[in-house]
């Protein structure tokens, strides 16, 4: 778990400096996780109620991105599994464009219903 905790983030930030770390087995019977054949860990970043989710993602991501590119870190593979950020934004994308056909189409049906009456 040491090892772990002072795992570099930049020149003067250790992980430990910036999250709790605990060490929590759910199943006593399973000790270990596997990804892709080969053993791992598996990291849960839960934001604070009133942090926006979109942003968080943004900012875990950027440091998952930093992490990969720290030559001291170059033994281990540390991959996002789950980003709701990409998720909300994807869902907002989908909002908006449904929210423009929408207003086209009630244009649309406007126009041709008040070139009717004329």
């Amino acid at each position: 778990m040491d090892e772990l905790r002072n795992i570099p983030i930049n020149e003067t930030v250790e992980l430990k400096d910036i999250a709790t770390l605990k060490y929590e087995v759910e199943d006593p019977h399973h000790h270990t996780e596997r990804w892709n054949g080969k053993a791992s860990a598996t990291v849960s970043i839960r934001k604070e109620s009133e942090a926006n989710t979109v942003d968080v993602s943004e900012m875990v991501a950027a440091t998952v991105q930093k992490m990969n590119n720290n030559p001291a870190l170059s033994n281990y593979q540390i991959k996002l599994y789950r980003n709701y950020g990409d998720i909300i934004k994807g869902r907002l994308k989908t909002l908006r464009n449904n929210g423009m056909l929408g207003a086209i189409f009630a244009a649309l049906v406007l126009f041709f219903s008040s070139a009717n009456f004329e």
